[in-house]
């Protein structure tokens, strides 16, 4: 009967200004905006709050985030909205910093100055992950103050994905990332070739804590997976699954490179490589 009542509830909350979509009174999902604004009891039990695929001005920042403070949000999904400069400051203003831990803000259509401007917001918050994969606005210099801005005690996962990378800027923001305590670094689908994934292995020391790397897609060719300071690194790694699929291996190379590969690979932690653009799999056992 209660979980009745809350369905009921709920289902008031649907017709109101703000559509709302409940799992287990923890995701609020924004739809649209037509009727009654939220009150503060409609935000009470959030823990996540997404406005996915949004048309958002400045007006509506402005009356969604009157009644946000004191809630227990620690989530924000702003994957593919359309944002004004003004709202998406306003949004920074009103919740950053804050206690959020997890931030997506991907393929949304951001200028440089508003990821600056996110940059500065971002100092003093607990940021366990950040997404920002599929925005192609975004500079190298942008994106080492967004890395400089994250706190190098708390972030866990980021997503670079995607977000037209050269090899010469992977290089460039390498030291930065290295510094990060990241376990999954998600760096698919930009052009950092076989120079820009070698400044990577600062990431693979045995005192990093990293366990999951994407870079897939990522203009990689067969040489470099048998490069002997890459092998080094492999061998002190603690990655523990690895995505280099559509990347020109292993067909490059002899059974004996192979070989080399998944021996340097069976001394890792790894226990998943991704070699294929098709849905393949090696899996290393510890044997």
């Amino acid at each position: 009967p209660e979980e009745e009542a809350q369905r009921a509830y709920h289902n008031e909350i649907i017709q109101g200004k703000i559509q709302a979509i409940y799992n287990g009174q923890k995701d609020l999902m924004m739809v649209n905006f037509e009727q009654d604004d939220p009150t503060p009891e409609d935000f009470a039990q959030l823990e996540t709050l997404s406005f996915f695929n949004l048309d958002l001005t400045e007006a509506d920042m402005d009356r969604i985030f009157t009644n946000l403070p004191g809630t227990n949000i620690r989530g924000l999904n702003f994957s593919q909205a359309t944002f004004s400069g003004p709202a998406f400051r306003e949004m920074c203003n009103r919740l950053l910093p804050s206690p959020i831990v997890d931030l997506d803000i991907s393929c949304t259509n951001l200028e440089p100055e508003d990821y600056a401007f996110l940059a500065k917001k971002l100092r003093g918050c607990r940021l366990r992950g950040l997404d920002i994969c599929g925005n192609h606005t975004l500079t190298v210099e942008v994106l080492e103050k967004l890395l400089e801005s994250l706190s190098p005690l708390y972030i866990e996962a980021l997503n670079l994905g995607d977000c037209d990378l050269t090899q010469e800027e992977t290089i460039r923001l390498a030291p930065k990332l290295a510094v990060l305590p990241l376990q999954s670094l998600e760096i698919y689908g930009n052009r950092i070739g076989n120079a820009g994934f070698k400044s990577l292995l600062t990431l693979f020391t045995s005192d990093h804590p990293l366990r999951y790397l994407d870079v897939s897609n990522c203009l990689i060719s067969a040489p470099v997976f048998v490069d002997e300071e890459v092998l080094q690194y492999f061998r002190k790694t603690n990655l523990e699954e690895l995505d280099l699929s559509e990347s020109s291996f292993p067909v490059e190379h002899s059974p004996e490179d192979l070989e080399q590969l998944f021996a340097c690979f069976s001394q890792s932690r790894l226990r998943k490589l991704s070699l294929f653009s098709e849905p393949s799999e090696f899996w290393i056992s510890s044997s």
